[in-house]
């Protein structure tokens, strides 16, 4: 192979792990964000009219925002905390192996997601979903 070759090999190389790398980030990204609508929807017991941040919050075990302010700001590691145990909970709820990868149990959750959720959901991430089959039927 002459050195045009290699360089342009090697150029097609770092892109390819480029768009990789992009692609990672963005599964992460979303996994990360279908977990916390299903910490609203399954455990936080969201009211119609309440923010999701808001029934997050209760997920977690603050009282309200002001509590979880205050927390915040007197340790971090404590939100890190309650979100770990509250997945914990999530998982353990829907019989989840959390050592294992579980792909067909995310989207077991993300398909039981009121439909508001799901939209959401797809319109804050940038991947390709399917289709939502009950968007037409009223179901929320």
């Amino acid at each position: 192979m002459n050195r045009t070759s290699e360089a342009r090999l090697r150029k097609l190389e770092i892109e390819a792990e480029r768009r990789q790398a992009k692609l990672v980030n963005a599964l992460r990204a979303t996994v990360g964000l279908a977990i916390r609508y299903c910490i609203v929807h399954y455990l936080g017991d969201p009211r119609p009219d309440e923010a999701p941040t808001i029934t997050y919050l209760r997920a977690l075990g603050y009282r309200d925002f002001f509590d979880f302010q205050q927390a915040v700001q007197l340790n971090y590691k404590d939100l890190q905390r309650r979100h770990t145990e509250t997945v914990h909970r999530l998982f353990a709820k829907f019989r989840v192996d959390g050592d294992r990868n579980n792909v067909d149990v995310l989207e077991r959750l993300e398909a039981g997601l009121p439909v508001r959720f799901r939209m959401e959901l797809r319109a804050k991430t940038k991947l390709n979903w399917p289709p939502i089959p009950e968007a037409g039927h009223g179901k929320a």
